[in-house]
């Protein structure tokens, strides 16, 4: 009789490693997903506009402030994300000086890639209807 070979289940066949590098890669893939590209953007004012023109004032803001919650959230998280990375640099430097040696900063190749995700802000022209309006 011939063995079969034993197949590893599907489920940790297709499991990501945590921490490893695919993760890293899916995980600033979602960020770049979750921020609004150049299309979007040029979408999402047009709308406001033509809905603006339309009469359809209460839809036109949802979409307004929607989206200027997000650009908030962006921020803040941008933010917090930068401070805490900071601090946790700093803890370290002193660490290694604590312990005599040099500390040496490792930048990961993404970094640049995620502090540079942001969300335009809208057009003037649209932030100053709505100022007249509320």
């Amino acid at each position: 009789k011939k063995k079969k070979k034993k197949k590893t289940p599907r489920r940790s066949r297709n499991r990501i490693m945590p921490g490893s590098e695919k993760e890293l890669n899916e995980l600033v893939g979602l960020l770049k997903f979750n921020c609004i590209n150049e299309d979007y953007y040029k979408i999402i004012t047009e709308t406001i506009a033509f809905l603006l023109q339309v009469g359809k004032q209460s839809l036109a803001h949802a979409l307004y402030e929607s989206y200027n919650d997000l650009l908030d959230q962006i921020d803040e998280s941008q933010k917090a994300r930068k401070e805490s990375a900071d601090k946790e640099m700093e803890v370290a430097r002193v660490e290694a000086r604590r312990e005599g040696r040099d500390y040496d900063v490792v930048p990961i190749e993404c970094e640049a890639e995620i502090n540079s995700l942001f969300c335009k802000q809208l057009p003037s022209s649209i932030q100053q209807v709505f100022s007249f309006l509320n």
